[in-house]
């Protein structure tokens, strides 16, 4: 059997991985020239594996080489890429996308952002089936996994990465036994897509709880990694601030929103219902 793999990140490395394991093919390689997809490089070379730059599954050509190599499978992990319907059709058994993020309710842009912004105590990883809805084909394994109450989205982005390659492991082990592949079509009443958006502007809304502000900089802490969000801001006296960790305190509001005390050696806001306490911000001294 011959695999096609879309990969972008550590995920697509272990997967690479997989597909030897399972006894398979591992027929190209379509991955952005990045840092993070070195070793995938070095591998599918090594392996003489062919390597295609990310986007070319938006290209027709790659649609007519993957008909003329006669590839069974594409398996799509983390990539950012859409790929056009030819591409889709191209595969005997079809195209596959490992999506961090339990479907159909967390379709779409960075999931596990915005299910930590959004207070959910529980995440998933899914594998399904490509079509030309993104993220909207039949589902043949999902994981449930909970969301711990400080986890940032690094934190969680790892977790989900495992799940999501153990649901990959699986799949693969399946199609080696021969077995049957299970659709399972989304609920389309459930689903719900998050584009690129950052919530609130980018902004801290001083308004809502505590616990709804210190989700919103948890969801946004990819440290020491870049955030697809960046850091949420806040204003003090005209001058603007990133806030890089924060907890909720104890404390009840005692003021309006957004009024900055020092107190227990630590700065602190208030929102709706309690303090936040402001453990990291950029820049360090509020003025």
């Amino acid at each position: 059997m011959k695999i096609f793999l879309a990969a972008d990140g550590s995920a697509g490395l272990k997967v690479a991985r997989l597909i030897k394991a399972a006894g398979f093919q591992w027929i190209g390689l379509a991955a952005p020239n990045t840092s993070a997809n070195a070793a995938m490089l070095k591998l599918a070379d090594a392996q003489a594996v062919r390597s295609f730059e990310g986007s070319c599954v938006k290209k027709r050509d790659l649609a007519k080489w993957l008909r003329e190599q006669q590839v069974d499978v594409i398996l799509s992990i983390h990539t950012k890429y859409i790929m056009i319907d030819e591409v889709l059709a191209a595969p005997r058994i079809g195209a596959f996308n490992l999506h961090p993020g339990p479907l159909p309710a967390y379709a779409g842009r960075n999931p596990v952002s915005w299910a930590i912004y959004n207070g959910e105590t529980q995440h998933g990883a899914t594998l399904h089936r490509m079509t030309p809805t993104v993220d909207g084909g039949a589902i043949v394994g999902i994981a449930h996994f909970p969301i711990e109450p400080e986890e940032t989205a690094l934190e969680l982005m790892a977790k989900t990465s495992n799940e999501g390659v153990s649901l990959v492991r699986d799949f693969l082990q399946k199609l080696a036994a021969a077995e049957p592949i299970i659709d399972t079509p989304q609920d389309s009443s459930k689903s719900a897509y998050y584009d690129r958006r950052v919530p609130q502007g980018g902004q801290i809304d001083w308004t809502r709880t505590a616990a709804d502000v210190v989700n919103f900089v948890r969801a946004a802490d990819f440290g020491p990694f870049p955030s697809p969000w960046g850091y949420p801001q806040f204003k003090v006296r005209g001058k603007i601030y990133r806030l890089i960790k924060a907890q909720v305190s104890e404390r009840k509001a005692e003021a309006n929103p957004g009024t900055i005390y020092e107190l227990e050696d630590v700065p602190m806001a208030n929102a709706s219902d309690r303090f936040v306490k402001l453990v990291r911000i950029d820049p360090p001294e509020l003025t």
